[in-house]
């Protein structure tokens, strides 16, 4: 299990991480989002021991990551955003050769695990091919092989997806979704694709102004009913909409309300007689992150 506890980091000027907790069970897969300059990646640097936290700890099956780097160097796989740990002008087995040899492993061990991420990603016919003769889908494939060759416990993926076609990123959803399930990995996944996320995390966590502002089931995110309820503006309502806990925004001189309880909102005659309109809105991750961020 990963246990972040209260993590800090201030640099000089900025406070980038402020108090963040959460966990990850083992062998399951988080999704971490936020908008730009939300302290995304100052997070996963501090957890690959990339940057030291101001205070807090970061621990993985009770191993404590900010005193034991040869562990995390051992133990923790990340994959950077735009395939920045490849060697472009060299060959993709030029490439999985010299990071098992920089990750200590034998020649055998090389071998042996290069022959099963070939296959499994349906690589072998590129093995010859310098990396920048290669479309930018098999670019990120050749990225992520290249950050499983040391068989990382913990893996953590940086926009595993962007900038990838339509056709590109389902077959990288495939894969990831296959080494989760087959390679019983730690996974830690940062994106903005909300279809990404939701078809492999189990939870997610979301990040706004170096805090966590929510950690939640998705399931328990996408299958509520949400409605969007359009009310009169009118002055004399706002104390009653502001009573309820649902996001609220103004449009052209409405309130539009995102309703979970119904009968919650209905009791209220005040509101209820000022209704203009009820719609039921696909409740997918996106629109719940939206409306959160509203």
């Amino acid at each position: 299990m990963l246990k972040v506890q209260d993590l800090k980091k201030v640099y000089k000027n900025k406070v980038a991480l402020q108090g963040v907790s959460f966990s990850v069970k083992s062998q399951s897969a988080i999704g971490l989002i936020g908008d730009n300059g939300a302290g995304k990646t100052t997070l996963i640097k501090c957890i690959s021991g990339l940057v030291a936290p101001t205070s807090g700890s970061v621990y993985f099956d009770n191993v404590n990551l900010m005193k034991n780097p040869k562990y995390i160097h051992n133990t923790v796989g990340v994959l950077l955003e735009g395939a920045r740990n490849l060697y472009h002008f060299l060959t993709v087995d030029y490439n999985l050769n010299y990071f098992g040899y920089l990750n200590q492993l034998s020649s055998i061990e090389i071998a042996d695990r290069k022959a099963y991420l070939l296959k499994m990603f349906d690589a072998e016919k590129y093995k010859d091919q310098p990396v920048n003769e290669l479309s930018r889908g098999t670019q990120q494939k050749i990225a992520l092989m290249v950050t499983l060759m040391k068989n990382p416990q913990l893996l953590i993926l940086d926009e595993p997806t962007l900038g990838l076609d339509l056709v590109a990123t389902i077959r990288m959803t495939d894969l990831l979704r296959q080494i989760i399930q087959e390679e019983h990995k730690t996974v830690i996944i940062i994106s903005h694709d909300m279809t990404l996320i939701s078809g492999l995390c189990e939870r997610v966590v979301y990040l706004k102004n170096g805090k966590v502002d929510f950690d939640e089931q998705i399931n328990s995110i996408v299958n509520e009913n949400i409605y969007e309820v359009k009310i009169k503006a009118d002055s004399s309502l706002e104390e009653e909409i502001q009573s309820f806990d649902f996001p609220v925004r103004q449009e052209d001189g409405i309130y539009v309300l995102e309703v979970n309880n119904m009968e919650k909102m209905m009791k209220n005659k005040i509101l209820k007689d000022n209704v203009i309109s009820i719609e039921k809105q696909v409740n997918d991750l996106a629109h719940f992150i939206k409306m959160r961020s509203l």
